[in-house]
């Protein structure tokens, strides 16, 4: 069993236990997460068996307001998307003007990236990267961390890609979010602990970020409005980002 990723304890609490996933709590730092993680060699081939020919309408709403976010500090500049998929991100990325580069474990998806969307994406570690002495005036994390077995030592990583300047935009699973708590903790799709290894909490992801060296960082209220949404349903997920309990955190990061 590992300990803590954050500060190595070897106490914990259980949170839940998910099939014979085992989730604990730790009684130091309070960090959340899994405690046996699986292997991982084709984990994420599987992941990406299915990949949608073209991008779904509330993904182009999502990925539209994020850019709309990212233009008001950074209207061009080179991207790196860590754990891009099959790119739909980069794709409207590099249509807004951004010079963009992305990499992922899973080949499929890279393929995916590469050959329908003729993106410039690899399979590629943030070491394969780091070893270019490459830097990046945007890199972006979009639902990535929670799949790191050490959090804090790839944000390190990250940053020494960081160019003078440059901004992180990071976003995660709410482990606090109302969503969750209603559902009675079942996990669904993508969030289930076969695939991801820490669970975020506001208090938690922000000591994250804190333990990898960055001294300045925000978080962003992005709700994020998606066609077929309610107005009501829209100012519930509003109110609940106001106090850290809607779907995600989201947090832009300076270099």
């Amino acid at each position: 069993m590992r300990p803590c990723p954050n500060c190595e304890s070897s106490r914990s609490s259980l949170f839940c236990l998910e099939q014979n996933f085992r989730v604990v709590t730790c009684s130091s730092c309070g960090l959340t997460y899994l405690q046996n993680p699986p292997a991982e060699q084709t984990l994420y081939e599987s992941y990406y068996e299915t990949v949608p020919q073209q991008m779904p309408a509330e993904l182009s709403s999502i990925i539209a307001q994020r850019l709309a976010v990212m233009k008001v500090r950074s209207p061009a500049g080179r991207v790196l998307d860590v754990g891009c998929g099959p790119g739909f991100f980069l794709a409207e990325a590099r249509a807004a003007g951004y010079d963009v580069h992305g990499i992922d474990v899973s080949a499929l998806a890279v393929r995916f990236a590469a050959e329908s969307l003729h993106l410039p994406a690899e399979v590629a570690s943030l070491e394969d990267v780091a070893a270019r002495d490459a830097s990046f005036d945007i890199i972006t994390l979009w639902h990535v961390l929670e799949h790191f077995l050490n959090p804090v030592a790839e944000l390190q990583k990250i940053r020494k890609l960081m160019a003078p300047g440059a901004y992180l935009y990071l976003e995660v699973p709410n482990l606090h979010s109302i969503k969750f708590r209603l559902s009675g903790r079942k996990w669904v799709g993508g969030n289930h602990p076969l695939y991801h290894r820490t669970f975020f909490t506001k208090t938690t992801l922000e000591k994250t970020i804190a333990l990898a060296g960055f001294q300045q960082s925000e978080r962003l209220l992005l709700s994020y409005r998606v066609p077929g949404h309610s107005g009501l349903y829209s100012s519930v997920k509003k109110i609940s980002n106001l106090v850290a309990m809607d779907a995600f955190l989201t947090y832009m990061i300076r270099a």
